[in-house]
């Protein structure tokens, strides 16, 4: 039984047998169903292959985004990360580095500025003897802080350790 193929000028089903198109009167060669036939194939495998390269290009631009999204979190990760650890310095900062400094400044206090240093002194040590002998917590606080002044005294030491023992 004969195909019927697309007439190559109006379009219409004709019997690949005829000689002629019905609807149009096209005159048709022998083997003209075999030519629009490869024609045809040769557009679909056209058709195929570009598709194929329109795939291939979307998955390389998914992979591109995908690369993309993943530096994006990972500089926002970064971000987070450095946010933190520069928060958590600040607030050390914040917290230890005025005590620092006035630990750095009391020890430094006798070589740069004496008059001070020993005004400083003269009224901590005042304040200790005011302070009833009962209060050990007062007096330790004191002596702490003219060790502070003078970490070189034993005297400082012995009345803290004296004190220690008897609030024990």
């Amino acid at each position: 039984m004969a195909r019927l193929e697309s007439c190559p000028t109006c379009g219409n089903q004709t019997s690949e047998n005829a000689r002629q198109c019905p609807a149009c009167a096209e005159p048709l060669s022998s083997g003209w169903a075999d030519a629009v036939v490869e024609e045809r194939e040769e557009e679909e495998r056209r058709e195929e292959a570009e598709r194929e390269e329109e795939e291939i290009e979307e998955e390389e631009k998914a992979a591109q985004r995908a690369v993309v999204r993943a530096a994006k979190a990972q500089k926002k990760d970064s971000r987070k990360r450095l946010l933190t650890w520069g928060s958590i310095l600040g607030i050390l900062i914040f917290i230890y580095g005025p005590g620092m400094y006035d630990d750095y400044t009391l020890r430094n206090l006798k070589d740069t500025n004496p008059a001070e240093y020993q005004e400083r002194i003269q009224n901590l040590e005042a304040q200790v003897v005011k302070v009833p002998k009962s209060n050990f917590n007062k007096k330790i606080r004191l002596y702490q802080k003219l060790k502070k002044l003078n970490p070189d005294s034993v005297q400082y030491v012995e009345k803290i350790s004296l004190y220690q023992k008897k609030q024990n």
